[in-house]
């Protein structure tokens, strides 16, 4: 459906055949978002104002303040283009211009600690992540060229094992008939001796292969019939079966676990630190251990008879 009243079928205009918002929800998604821009363009300009300078609005928290700028003049530039020349430019690229108000969300990380801290070492993990997954995709290439030595093979297409007509007997290579309405299939012998590769999922060119195995790393359901497909490929399941349990399990359970270790050791203290927590909690014990014994030694000067013959 191509509209709300799904009268429109149409692949090309629509080919997932997703359904249209309805225009009442575009026209409150617009005037929330002009609310929400006069707002920040009233919070800009009072912000000015209080400091009777411009420059040293800018200068005061940079570059924070700049970057309000910015973004408040090019939204509120998009929201006059979008008024007055909306033919001028398409719509959902003016909407995604906007959207980049949302950069101020992360203004707040200045001002918690404990978000700041968070931010800061995801950003350390993320540095390292990047080295791993550089090493999965030179994983993803070696295995990709391994397999189009051992898996490739002359796709045909679904047409292959159907009859001319009702009337017309299977080919030879699919010769079972079976199902209503009759349908040509490979028998268990045929089966080996075709290619079981589609024009999609196949290992005949390097993309489609390192296509085919990300869709296996990412565990996605049908990496066993991808696997059975493979172990049809040779006279042998052993070649496939071997290829795909081996490629899973060091994706899966090696490479891309990987990734979780990198976030939580980015996320553990370091040991400089736990010393210095452990030294200011034995001090703190010490502290407050002689500060006892003092108020103690105190009590009891404070307590002692006096000796009147001494005087």
């Amino acid at each position: 459906c191509c509209n709300k009243e799904c009268d429109v079928l149409s692949a090309e205009k629509c080919p997932r055949g997703l359904r249209k918002m309805e225009n009442t929800w575009y026209e409150f998604i617009f005037v929330i978002e002009l609310v929400f821009n006069i707002i920040f363009t009233l919070e800009v300009f009072i912000k000015i104002l209080s400091w009777w300078s411009f420059r040293k609005y800018i200068t005061h928290n940079y570059p924070s303040n700049l970057m309000d700028i910015v973004i408040v003049t090019v939204s509120d530039a998009m929201f006059l283009v979008e008024f007055f020349m909306s033919g001028l430019f398409n719509a959902s690229i003016l909407r995604l211009v906007r959207m980049a108000r949302a950069v101020r969300a992360f203004k707040t990380a200045s001002s918690m600690r404990r978000l700041k801290l968070i931010i800061d070492k995801a950003s350390i993990a993320m540095n390292t992540c990047i080295y791993v997954f550089c090493i999965l995709i030179v994983w993803h290439i070696a295995m990709a060229l391994l397999g189009m030595q051992i898996f490739r093979c002359p796709t045909t297409d679904a047409n292959t094992c159907e009859r001319v007509n009702e009337n017309a007997t299977c080919p030879e290579y699919c010769s079972t008939l079976a199902g209503s309405p009759p349908t040509c299939f490979f028998d268990e012998i045929q089966i080996y001796d075709h290619c079981p590769w589609d024009e999609k999922r196949n290992f005949n060119t390097f993309i489609n292969s390192v296509m085919l195995l990300f869709f296996v790393t990412t565990g996605d359901s049908s990496w066993t019939d991808t696997m059975h497909r493979g172990m049809r490929t040779s006279s042998s399941p052993l070649a496939g079966l071997i290829f795909f349990l081996f490629f899973y399990m060091v994706s899966v359970y090696c490479i891309c676990n990987l990734f979780i270790c990198v976030i939580l050791s980015a996320f553990e203290m370091e040991e400089g630190i736990k010393e210095s927590i452990q030294m200011q909690a034995y001090r703190s014990v010490m502290l407050s251990k002689l500060l006892k014994n003092l108020k103690k030694i105190e009590n009891a000067a404070g307590n002692e008879p006096v000796d009147d013959t001494k005087e």
